[in-house]
């Protein structure tokens, strides 16, 4: 459903343009930062070097993207309010979509949750791009300067490896937050009209059977909406969540038909 639906689709393409822009704008910023400023050091002699040992590399790695990325603090809140609109869009379509299907009144839909929530993870959406393109940067600036410390040639070979970042890493970090935000907005609109159990559609509804077995064994359970919000669900999942209107629904499973329900094998 976060997917399939066309409302909501307009939100998820938004998304992955913001997301693409943002990871480009970080790895155009941080080459131009080493062209620039420059990676080489000056040995006991006097003279540049032209490579580093590894440990040496690593140090002025991580020295140089921790610098950068505190130079680029400012431009992250418009970043992380755009996010938040985003996130708010989707998670309140999906209540306003769920509660209509089973035919339970919008007006129960407490908003401030929902705006506070997509607030919060937001921050926490930022913070991971964050901590991803510090990990990678690090990592591949580490291995670049035991080659050369050359600007031009290191500023040109990260653009270069990194070129399919921003469309991959977006495309997976707007289907995590969509599904995320679809699922919040659907299990608090649940819990604002006194919904007590939902039921679980998981491995594409037990059709992925390639899947991790969490993923498998949780499909078709069936738990309150309270329970539902602390499922961990990982990258690209397809965990959703759909309202019961029973208060006592309860599934066995049984290798017989039991005969008072009259249906022939």
């Amino acid at each position: 459903p976060p997917y399939r639906n066309p409302t909501l689709r307009t939100s998820l393409l938004a998304m992955r343009k913001l997301f693409m822009s943002h990871y480009q704008s970080e790895i155009q910023s941080l080459s131009t930062q080493i062209k620039e400023k420059g990676l080489a050091r000056t040995n006991v002699e006097g003279k540049t070097e032209k490579k580093m040992a590894e440990t040496a590399a690593a140090i002025t790695a991580q020295t140089f993207v921790a610098t950068w990325l505190a130079s680029q603090v400012a431009g992250r809140a418009d970043f992380v309010d755009a996010i938040t609109n985003h996130l708010k869009k989707i998670a309140l379509a999906a209540a306003l979509f769920e509660l209509k299907r089973v035919n339970l009144d919008e007006e129960v839909i407490d908003k401030s949750r929902i705006e506070q929530w997509a607030q919060q993870y937001a921050q926490e959406c930022a913070q991971s791009v964050e901590d991803t393109v510090r990990s990678q940067t690090v990592t591949f600036l580490s291995e670049e300067l035991q080659k050369t410390t050359d600007p031009d040639i290191v500023s040109r070979e990260l653009a270069e490896h990194f070129d399919d970042l921003p469309r991959s890493h977006s495309e997976r970090d707007v289907r995590s937050q969509t599904r995320e935000a679809y699922n919040r907005g659907m299990l608090y609109a649940a819990m604002d009209a006194g919904i007590s159990q939902v039921m679980a559609h998981d491995a594409s509804d037990g059709a992925d059977t390639h899947t991790d077995p969490m993923c498998v064994r949780r499909n078709g359970v069936v738990m309150d909406p309270q329970e539902a919000l602390k499922q961990y669900e990982h990258p690209n999942g397809t965990l959703w969540f759909s309202i019961l209107s029973t208060d006592n629904l309860s599934l066995e499973i049984t290798e017989e038909i039991p005969a008072h329900l009259e249906i022939a094998n």
